[in-house]
């Protein structure tokens, strides 16, 4: 189990940030010393193996509170699910466990309309206005990344593992590295299209020089004293939220870029009439053939949904004016 554990961390590092990676390590570690104790392979995991682990591993051997066991069940669940990705299992025991437990997560989070969505430049100069030395090449990235966030839903975590390769041109599209190592493409939508270039072109070349491959390959950058690096998602998070937080229905609540992939994918089941497939597409839940044909076909069908959905929620979003 161990060798498995070493191999899901060094697999899916890319882009977590170092306190993920550390409470991963952290859990995955009691975990897989339980798992000896208790003599289990991981080919004979239930979902009860699971409920008992946390069960008897809090402090002194007491339950796990309930606020830590729903981040157990995360990370113990992205654990599974690359292990169900890798064939090595066939099917995901902590998430069964999450259900069985009603522990699966909390009241669904706040959404934004489409209103508050196209106010979120605006919000933007109130929120970062005159905010330090950097303020008109962060804003280019800001309002860049505000786009692909509300036409894709891409994740914080695929926003900053792209790289500028990963914006395909002339198709308008783009590849985004998810979960697990899968690779899934979305459309870039006309008008943010514009946002994007602009900062490719005009805005990405005038921050500090980068003086590390990764970085220099990366699409978003963020300064770290007198160089550019890799944004972090902990930076996505912070920006955005504080431009959410302005927001009347969003003050005091949980907000950041998951907010606006909720709103997204609301809004795309009640465009779509349900289209539960379709959405989940969209938010990087198909499976490694399906994302391998539209990256052959560009123009395929359930892209071409996809992007028809994705201009209108464009059109009711844009600012106005």
């Amino acid at each position: 189990m161990k060798a498995a554990i070493e191999e899901f961390l060094r697999a899916t590092s890319v882009g977590r940030s170092q306190a993920s990676q550390k409470l991963y390590e952290s859990v995955l570690g009691r975990f897989a010393a339980w798992a000896d104790e208790q003599a289990l392979t991981l080919n004979e995991l239930t979902p009860g193996d699971i409920g008992a682990f946390l069960s008897s591993s809090g402090r002194n051997g007491a339950p796990v509170a309930k606020s830590s066991a729903r981040t157990y069940l995360s990370v113990l669940s992205s654990f599974c699910e690359y292990l169900v990705d890798e064939r090595i299992i066939t099917e995901n025991p902590a998430r069964r466990a999450a259900k069985r437990l009603k522990l699966k997560g909390s009241q669904p989070g706040p959404v934004i309309t489409r209103d508050d969505a196209a106010r979120l430049p605006e919000l933007y100069e109130q929120a970062w206005r005159r905010h330090g030395q950097h303020w008109d090449i962060e804003r280019g990235r800001d309002m860049a990344i505000l786009g692909l966030l509300m036409t894709t839903a891409i994740r914080r975590i695929e926003v900053a593992r792209l790289c500028v390769a990963d914006v395909l041109w002339d198709d308008g599209l783009l590849r985004i590295h998810g979960k697990g190592g899968k690779v899934r493409v979305a459309p870039i939508i006309e008008g943010w299209r514009e946002d994007l270039r602009a900062y490719v072109e005009q805005v990405r070349p005038a921050f500090p020089s980068p003086d590390d491959a990764d970085a220099r390959n990366a699409l978003f950058l963020e300064i770290e004293g007198d160089r550019s690096i890799r944004i972090r998602p902990e930076t996505i998070t912070y920006r955005v939220g504080r431009v959410l937080g302005l927001l009347p229905g969003l003050r005091g609540r949980g907000k950041g870029p998951h907010t606006i992939r909720r709103s997204v994918a609301t809004w795309l089941l009640s465009d779509s009439g349900g289209h539960l497939r379709l959405v989940q597409e969209v938010l990087g839940h198909a499976n490694v053939a399906t994302t391998q044909r539209y990256a052959q076909l560009a123009e395929a069908e359930a892209i071409r949904e996809a992007r028809s959905l994705l201009e209108g929620i464009s059109r009711d979003t844009r600012p106005r004016g």
